[in-house]
């Protein structure tokens, strides 16, 4: 989870030195920091899905859960523009999302019932003969991918938080799993670091407020098997 947080810092690292002249080679290892990091995820989020069914990790669930919310919310979002790029007063806004403004305002803080209320809802809105008629239309197609992209978003928050039981074996298999990214993924961040410290030294401002070199949030140490070792990172 944490290797997904740098990646997404180290990004903006990246756009916030774009337009200074002068900053070739601290460009590059931005770049090079950010790539690293990206190749050596790839395919953890898929294990991190899973994972989270451990119980040692459900005190986990909640920061990936308002990730996973964030993203969620970001799709419903899009849903919006793409209907109002088809036609800014469009009749299908005001069946979609008439009187939920104070929802979608608070959405990205909204408890994890509530906000899955205001999804359901919009679902509800969605299957209505009304609004089919309407994106049947050829113009609206751009707004029926936005809809299925909603929707994966939302399926993917909503796995954060499946409740099926996990037995011993599959959980035995999975902390052998969590372990492998673990240990994949140690070298890069370690490398990403240095390297946004040595781009980003004369810029002390931007190294703060990147917050590239914040520690992780440290979990109880409950949550850990006895015989792991780990630090807190």
């Amino acid at each position: 989870m944490h290797a997904a947080v740098l990646e997404e810092r180290l990004a903006g690292a990246s756009a916030a030195v774009a337009p200074n002249p002068g900053m070739d080679d601290e460009k590059t290892w931005l770049e090079t920091a950010r790539r690293r990091i990206a190749e050596a995820r790839d395919g953890a989020d898929d294990v991190l899905f899973r994972v989270l069914r451990l119980p040692e990790l459900a005190s986990a669930r909640g920061d990936l859960g308002k990730r996973m919310q964030g993203a969620a919310v970001s799709a419903i979002e899009k849903l919006e523009a793409s209907i109002a790029a088809v036609n800014a007063r469009s009749p299908l806004l005001e069946a979609l999302f008439r009187n939920l403004d104070r929802e979608r305002e608070r959405a990205r803080r909204l408890k994890r019932e509530d906000f899955d209320a205001l999804v359901q809802e919009i679902e509800k809105r969605l299957a209505t003969s009304y609004v089919q008629r309407m994106l049947g239309d050829e113009a609206y197609r751009p707004v029926n991918r936005a809809i299925a992209a909603m929707r994966d978003a939302y399926e993917e928050w909503r796995q954060v938080f499946s409740p099926d039981p996990l037995p011993d074996e599959d959980a035995a298999r999975l902390r052998d799993e969590l372990d492998e990214v673990a240990q994949r993924l140690d070298r890069p961040m370690k490398q990403a670091l240095l390297l946004a410290e040595a781009a980003l030294i004369g810029e002390g401002t931007l190294l703060l407020k990147s917050g590239i070199l914040d520690k992780p949030k440290r979990r109880p140490k409950a949550m850990f098997r006895e015989d792991d070792a780990t630090d807190g990172e």
